[in-house]
């Protein structure tokens, strides 16, 4: 039987609510992995930290975190990092850490972690800081690092995991995880470092200032449960704090026993099952293409046969070396080709101790450039160099690929460009003559390494003038630029490199098509002038189209276009000894697919529509070939052709199952021949689901977050529900996109409102909603109020006082008294922007009113009601109703009749509604969704409990059917491999 639900790492029951939304429940931990409370250790409370520092990738994602603990990071050039992290720096410790080799020896052992032991609780910095919930906090060990020459590497570039066993009693846990940055937190598994059967609770793959991910899990059997919990920080504040929170509200630090906390154990008595400690490439995403496998097992309690150890890639047995040494058998396997970009794998061993036992994991090839000979392109030789399409405004100043795109696109305001500066191009730049908010439109005939000063930058000096800064306003800050280019290229490895103060992404291949434009290299975030090395593998000899974007924040800001050489010597791409490039080509590009949503490896709503987009090239598409089938089947898309691009469509008729796994192929014949491409993507994971009353727009409900019984909205009358956050925080996500859209159209204008009732659980800091962008993480939000009594009201960024943000202390507005008159009677808030002027009025009366000058982008793509931007953090307590928005500033009448009752779709049309959640659509009887859990009988059978309806089918997508003559408890049958849900 499966109980593991591969897309998210959860191991979770499906749930569906009255109006046949299907939403994932809590995480349950299999009772299997529990060990008896007897085996603990009491000699070894606490942890073991292995950790892991080098300020050489600063990246913040979990993949990250994995690879550095597995040794198997690598600089831009391809050779490994190693840990930089001190031994002798023991922080809380009890004993100086022990490296598994010394610090500074060369050769592969060098990039091992370095384990230390921590006998009391996590509530770590890398000072000794005072972040989260418990302050001040220990200092973590192994800080600063410190590198082979005795200089200090600082603390960026960090990751480690602590390894423990919690003892668990029956019941339902709420843990929280409050670091900066991203964390990932597992428990189950025979040991707390086994790599594949253990059950994720959640995770934050991100960057973040020091914020709080609340979890929840249910344990249907006492014991001691294996528990891993990594973490990592890219660079600035480093903190991790790991905590329950008791039924009465209590926060209390894991292994804190003196005021009651879950003990934990950094060691057990007694065998267990054999395990993975060890697997290369790691479980996930982004394993360079020329990885071999490397996998570690760990005995149980009877060894390992050796000879009966097989390896199994993607289904077939293949020949690799097995050798044991003590307790741990290692398999190693050199793939005999390079894999291709994005290409998925399995990886199966399959071994004999007390009995036959298999394991398996997936992992998924990063993205890289493999150019062959279909992809090749023929250029016009009279015109060597670049396109260099550019804009600049500093209104905004993020560093992301993404908001670098977003400006290409024109959605961050007016292009400030001086196109008279002309520097390395032939002439002046050409502005876009419909529209001054996209870019301009240079050409330069020699090289790309410029400065935005003609300074002296990178690896070849000095450099030339970048065309079109400054701007008009004197500014070089907020650029973002488009290189387009085709490079002659002959069979090869190559190592291109850009150097760039800030990021850039460069794509190779048949630029623009979802599937054939591969992603060479990056680097997505601010830096100074700096390198980052990534390889080009040509199959075939040919001329192949390039695009660089890139992006600068503010300050420095250069970008330099290079190839390394095999002796270490630096050539600009079309300079001396570099190989050609040109900025226009003579072929027509063949037809590329331009779209497919939701993209590969997203996460998108149930509901969400598929979407594919054919432009149409060099060869004409037989409109009637065009097919989508979901999961296998066959769907029925409208298709529709405008000119030379066509779009395929399918709206589900129901929402799919929440937490599935889903994958789209798209099939289409023309004049070249056939063509298929496939792609998956994820639903979330939500309580239930809630739709807005102009378009039914959904918003997913996440962590405790869920509906108030009957009479709990805000008039108290019959049929009126509200969203009832809890004490333990609990956002909904907007997960229809087509809402968004909406936005950006009303934030063009710059005016923007918010309406929605509020009552109080506490004055906790917290979001009550955030709209974010690429261009901006913080577009519009608002605390009602801040833990210091304040509403804040931020827009465009945050905290100017001229630019972007007004507040106010609440002791200012006329009817407030004291504290209580956040939680003891609703309130009515209405958050206004009309170009500069902004508002904020309660129950009907103007409270604050203030100027900010910043300009609303238009690449709003994230609304959260109730929590910050990353959804997990800054959870809102409280019950909230009657949420709007509108593309308009409301008035202070219309501020005053949503106070008197007038419901948000009863306003003046030139209001422009946009979405409207009253959250009546709450599942009538008094549930918001069916209850379940599962157990493990005597014998060593699941058996779930359940209400409403049970239901089965062989995928997590479905469909499902109800399980003939099922009622609560249920016994499942040993042996099946099925996804249960209960439905009511």
């Amino acid at each position: 039987m499966k109980f593991n639900v591969k897309s998210s790492g959860m191991l979770a029951l499906l749930l569906s609510s009255a109006f046949a939304a299907t939403a994932v429940g809590q995480v349950v931990v299999p009772a299997t992995f529990a060990l008896p409370e007897s085996a603990a250790d009491t000699t070894k409370p606490g942890f073991i930290w292995n950790y892991f520092q080098n300020s050489g990738d600063q990246n913040n994602n979990n993949q990250k975190t994995d690879d550095a603990l597995a040794g198997l990071l690598k600089d831009s050039t391809g050779a490994f990092l190693v840990n930089n992290g001190d031994p002798t720096m023991q922080g809380l410790i009890a004993a100086t850490g022990a490296p598994l080799s010394p610090p500074g020896v060369k050769g592969p052992s060098t990039n091992s972690p370095i384990t230390f032991v921590i006998a009391t609780v996590i509530n770590m910095d890398k000072g000794t800081g005072s972040n989260g919930n418990f302050t001040p906090d220990d200092t973590m060990p192994g800080v600063p690092g410190i590198k082979a020459d005795g200089t200090s590497d600082g603390t960026n570039g960090q990751a480690a995991e602590a390894l423990t066993y919690l003892d668990l009693a029956a019941g339902n846990y709420t843990i929280t995880v409050n670091s900066d940055d991203g964390f990932r937190l597992s428990m189950g598994g025979a040991a707390p470092s086994d790599k594949i059967n253990a059950v994720m609770i959640g995770e934050c793959s991100c960057g973040r200032g020091a914020s709080d991910t609340t979890m929840n899990f249910t344990i249907t059997k006492a014991g001691l449960y294996a528990t891993r919990l990594t973490w990592e920080n890219g660079g600035g504040g480093a903190n991790i704090e790991f905590f329950t929170t008791k039924a009465d509200g209590t926060k209390v630090l894991v292994n804190d026993t003196a005021n009651g906390g879950v003990k934990a154990y950094r060691g057990v008595t007694g065998g267990a099952n054999a395990y993975a400690q060890k697997t290369v490439p790691n479980p996930g995403g982004g394993v360079a293409y020329d990885t071999p496998i490397a996998i570690e097992l760990v005995d149980g309690g009877t060894p390992i046969v050796t000879s009966s150890v097989k390896l199994s890639v993607d289904g077939t047995n293949v020949t690799s070396t097995v050798t044991k040494s003590g307790n741990i058998t290692s398999i190693a396997y050199t793939f005999p080709a390079i894999l291709a970009p994005k290409s998925k794998h399995t990886v199966g061993v399959a071994f004999t101790d007390s009995k036959a036992e298999t394991l398996s994991y997936n992992f998924q090839v990063a993205d890289y450039a493999l150019l062959t000979k279909d992809l090749a392109v023929t250029p016009d030789t009279s015109k060597p160099g670049f396109i260099w399409n550019y804009t600049q405004n500093d209104q905004s100043q993020p560093n992301s690929v993404a908001s670098a795109e977003s400006r290409l696109a024109g959605l961050i305001g007016t292009n400030l460009v001086d196109v008279t500066v002309v520097g390395a191009a032939l002439a002046a730049g050409i502005p876009n003559p419909t529209n001054l908010f996209l870019p301009a439109h240079f050409e330069i005939a020699t090289t790309i390494n410029l400065d935005k000063a003609a300074g002296s930058n990178g690896n070849i000096t000095p450099d030339d003038q970048m065309p079109g800064t400054p701007g008009i306003d004197g500014s070089s800050n907020g650029q973002a630029a488009e290189i387009l280019y085709y490079v002659d290229l002959q069979p090869g490895t190559y190592q291109f490199s850009v150097n760039s103060d800030d990021g850039f992404q460069t794509t190779a291949g048949l630029i623009g098509d979802v599937f054939k434009s591969h992603v060479a290299g990056q680097f997505d975030g601010g830096r100074g002038a700096s390198d980052t090395i990534y390889r080009v593998i040509v199959k075939d000899a040919g001329v192949y189209a390039f695009r660089t974007v890139w992006e600068n924040g503010g300050g420095g800001s250069n970008i330099e276009l290079t190839q390394k050489l095999a002796d270490g010597t630096w050539v600009l791409l079309n300079g001396t000894g570099g190989p050609k490039t040109y900025r226009a080509i003579t072929s027509a590009l063949p037809t590329r697919i331009t779209q497919a949503v939701p993209a590969d490896g997203s996460t998108a709503g149930p509901a969400d529509k598929i979407d594919v987009v054919i432009n149409e090239g060099s060869d004409t598409v037989t409109d009637s070939s065009v097919k989508l089938t979901l999961n296998g089947a066959p769907i029925t898309a409208t298709v529709k052709r405008t000119g030379k691009v066509l779009e395929a469509s399918y709206q589900p008729s129901a929402p799919l199952a929440s937490g599935s796994t889903n994958t789209v192929t798209i099939a289409y014949t023309s004049t070249a021949g056939s063509r298929t491409e496939s792609w998956t993507y994820f639903t979330g994971a939500y309580n239930a689901l809630t739709k807005d009353k102009v378009s039914g727009y959904l918003g997913g409900l996440l962590g405790s977050a869920t509906f108030t019984a009957d009479k709990g909205g805000q008039s108290g009358k019959a049929g009126d529900y509200g969203l009832d956050l809890t004490t333990n925080g609990g956002p909904v996500q907007v997960i229809d996109s087509s809402f968004l859209t909406a936005v950006n159209a009303a934030s063009h204008a710059d005016q923007l409102s918010v309406s929605l009732w509020v009552k109080k659980y506490d004055i906790a800091n917290g979001s009550a909603f955030w709209f974010s962008a690429p261009s901006e993480t913080r577009i519009f939000q608002a605390h009602i109020p801040w833990s210091d009594d304040n509403i804040y009201f931020d827009t465009q960024g945050c905290c100017g006082g001229g630019t972007q943000r007004i507040n106010a202390n609440i002791s200012t507005f006329a009817d407030w008294k004291d504290d209580t008159f956040w939680t003891n009677v609703w309130h009515h808030f209405v958050f206004t922007k009309n170009s500069n002027d902004k508002n904020i009025y309660i129950d009907g009366q103007l409270f604050l009113n203030g100027q900010n000058t910043s300009e609303l982008s238009a690449d709003i793509n994230q609304l959260a009601i109730g929590s910050d931007n990353s959804i997990t953090g800054g959870q809102f307590h409280a019950v909230i109703d009657d949420f709007a928005v509108y593309g308009a500033a409301l008035p202070l009448a219309d501020a005053l009749a949503l106070s008197k009752g007038t419901l948000p779709n009863a306003l003046p049309a030139a209001d422009k509604l946009i979405a409207y959640w009253n959250f009546d659509d709450a599942p009538k009887g008094g549930a918001t969704s069916p209850t379940v859990s599962i157990a493990v009988d005597s014998t060593g059978k699941a058996v779930l409990t359940y209400t409403g309806t049970l239901q089965s089918a062989a995928a997590i997508s479905g469909p499902f059917s109800n399980v003939a003559g099922a009622t609560s408890p249920y016994t499942i049958a040993p042996g099946s491999t099925l996804f249960y849900r209960a439905q009511q």
